[in-house]
């Protein structure tokens, strides 16, 4: 019941049933696939040819957000003129190779080796008690 459709039923169609033919005096509207207006440059599916409206002018505020816009892609967020600032000084310095070696042992490689140590320790305790 709750999925029945709602609404008046339509009649069923049978074989006997037909269309009216249309009067001798009104034209018979085809319908249109669209291509031949296309092909004129109008677009497809509009029956009634539209009137060509002038291109609309931009707002003021569109203008000023247009500016902000620029101006916020052109300057940057705070870490990327950070990152840029601190790698310039690196390349002015020259100081790559003394941050390298100073940084041989830092917080991420002191990291990965616990890791590896702790995964090493954990397979052999896995091997022992079998």
């Amino acid at each position: 019941e709750m999925l029945a459709p709602v609404g008046p039923r339509k009649a069923a169609r049978t074989a006997g049933d037909e269309e009216p033919a249309p009067a001798a005096d009104t034209p018979r509207v085809e319908p249109d696939d669209g291509a031949s207006k296309e092909a004129a440059g109008e677009p497809a599916g509009t029956g009634v040819a539209e009137p060509k409206r002038a291109p609309r002018r931009a707002s003021k505020f569109s203008k000023i957000a247009e500016q902000v816009e620029k101006r916020r892609t052109a300057k940057g967020n705070t870490l990327d003129t950070a990152r840029r600032a601190w790698a310039g000084f690196v390349a002015a310095e020259g100081i790559r190779d003394e941050l390298d070696k100073a940084n041989k042992d830092g917080y991420v490689e002191r990291q990965q080796f616990l890791g590896r140590v702790d995964q090493r320790t954990y397979e052999r305790s896995r091997g022992q008690g079998r």
